[in-house]
């Protein structure tokens, strides 16, 4: 087998496990979103699971009711009702010293989550410079896939427009493969597009392989080369294609994530992006990091 195709195989072969997906709530605006994208994520032939994860703080005593975990438990346990979705709620509380964000990657290491869906900001607001602290630190810290809903999400239908960044590097080739074999249904269309600067290296046959993988499972969509202007930031010509083709949402993989690292192609696409953003990290990496900390 060769290392081009291992990935493409490897995905394939886990097609049929059970997707484990969270849903970070908070009572801001966008959490209506984000449950709502978890749960087109799920595959219900498959018995996906879907956890709503909130995580309170015993010491804001003044939140109103509304936003009291109790209040939201009831609310969002009737959305996923309407939803049809057989959804468990997780509640977890901070400890002394412990962030938000620290205790929601608690809770999906512990829980194992696949795909972790959270907002772009909080219940203190968005900002276009910045992504929220808990989207940041989850696309950063934790060792789960981490799907980005913003305000200006479109509200998904019945089929779904994704469009696909590589660059071939194998966590591209992983990241392409689980989406194609675990994350896309039937009528989705995926577009996949390699951006690179004028005079950079491309393979065509590399590109080829994703329009045989897609083929292979009768998936519509297309596979094309993009350029930029040198100079461009390869982020910018990746967003202008998101842009033009008006996208759902857009997919990366990413190797090497950490604490204090994230690739500079990916945080920008996160960080300015219109549509919802899909990260899926290496499942080599985080098999192995899950794997040490088991320990």
């Amino acid at each position: 087998m060769s290392g081009s195709t291992h990935p493409f195989t490897l995905c394939k072969q886990q097609s049929k496990k059970k997707l484990r997906v969270g849903v970070a709530i908070d009572g801001s605006g966008v959490s209506e979103k984000a449950l709502l994208l978890g749960g087109r994520l799920l595959h219900p032939d498959r018995r996906d699971r879907i956890y709503i994860l909130h995580v309170s703080d015993p010491n804001k005593p003044w939140l109103p009711d509304t936003l009291t975990p109790d209040h939201l438990e009831h609310e969002y346990q009737l959305k996923c009702h309407d939803q049809q979705l057989d959804a468990v709620w997780y509640k977890k509380e901070k400890s002394k010293g412990q962030s938000t964000c620290e205790a929601l990657i608690e809770l999906t290491e512990e829980l194992q989550v696949d795909i972790l869906v959270v907002g772009s900001f909080g219940r203190k607001g968005e900002r276009i410079d910045m992504l929220g602290t808990v989207s940041d630190f989850s696309l950063r810290a934790g060792n789960s896939n981490v799907c980005i809903v913003k305000s200006s999400s479109y509200a998904l239908q019945n089929s779904v427009t994704w469009l696909f960044s590589t660059d071939d590097s194998h966590c591209a080739k992983a990241a392409f493969a689980a989406l194609l074999y675990q994350i896309l249904k039937p009528g989705d269309k995926l577009h996949v597009v390699w951006v690179t600067t004028e005079g950079g290296d491309f393979d065509n046959a590399a590109l080829q392989s994703y329009k045989d993988a897609m083929k292979a499972v009768k998936v519509e969509g297309t596979c094309f080369l993009s350029g930029t202007k040198a100079g461009e930031p390869i982020a910018d010509g990746i967003l202008a294609v998101a842009n033009k083709m008006d996208v759902d949402i857009l997919v990366m993989g990413i190797a090497g994530y950490g604490a204090a690292k994230l690739g500079s192609v990916s945080a920008e696409c996160c960080l300015k992006a219109r549509c919802t953003t899909l990260v899926i990290k290496d499942p080599y990496e985080v098999k192995e990091k899950r794997a040490i900390a088991s320990y």
